[in-house]
């Protein structure tokens, strides 16, 4: 009798304590600031090497004739793909 309350009672005080105080003290920002402080970092990392290869596609593309055209489209691409 008493192993089967333990069976039903025991998970749903497990769900309860994980729902009402691990999730309160994990949903805050304070809780992730390292993480989105890191994302931010790398995000102007991205921003600065897809601009940089957007930049550099278009001064390609600027020379005369059509030596450069194939590597100017693959940094274009590369471009995109970064955003």
């Amino acid at each position: 009798m008493y192993k089967t309350i333990l069976k039903w009672i025991l998970p749903i005080l497990i769900c309860l304590s994980s729902f009402y105080m691990v999730a309160q003290k994990t949903s805050t920002p304070e809780f992730h600031e390292q993480s989105i402080q890191y994302l931010d970092e790398k995000r102007n990392t991205v921003m600065t090497l897809a601009v940089s290869s957007a930049a550099i596609s278009t001064s390609i593309t600027i020379l005369p004739g059509d030596t450069g055209t194939p590597i100017a489209n693959d940094l274009a691409d590369l471009s995109s793909k970064f955003l």
